[in-house]
C-alpha cells in the first residue's frame, strides 16, 4: 500500500515485473481517473462495503471494479464512493 506517488510509470512497471500486488490512489491528474469515475456513475452497479457496527450513522461506502490498461499493463481499478463526501459536495 502506498500513496499516489506509486502510480508513476517506472513504479508500476517494476511492480508488475516483480509480480508484486499493490494498492494506491490514482491521482486526479490522470485522465483515466475521471473516465473511471464517470463510467462508475453511468453503470451504477455499486457493491456496498460492509463496515464495523460502530460505523452506524456514519459514512457509507460503495465500490465498482474495472480492468484497464495503464502504461501497457493490465490493472484492476476500484472506484470508491463515499456518502459522507457526497453530502459535503
Amino acid at each position: 500500500m502506498a500513496d499516489s506517488a506509486l502510480a508513476i510509470m517506472d513504479n508500476v512497471l517494476l511492480m508488475k515485473q516483480e509480480g508484486l500486488s499493490f494498492i494506491t490512489r490514482l491521482p486526479d491528474t490522470f485522465g483515466l481517473s475521471s473516465e473511471l469515475k464517470e463510467e462508475a456513475a453511468w453503470r451504477d452497479q455499486w457493491a456496498d462495503v460492509a463496515l464495523a457496527d460502530d460505523n452506524e450513522g456514519k459514512s457509507r461506502y460503495r465500490v465498482q471494479s474495472f480492468e484497464r490498461t495503464l502504461y501497457g499493463q493490465s490493472l484492476r481499478f476500484v472506484v470508491v464512493h463515499s456518502s459522507h463526501l457526497e453530502a459535503k459536495q
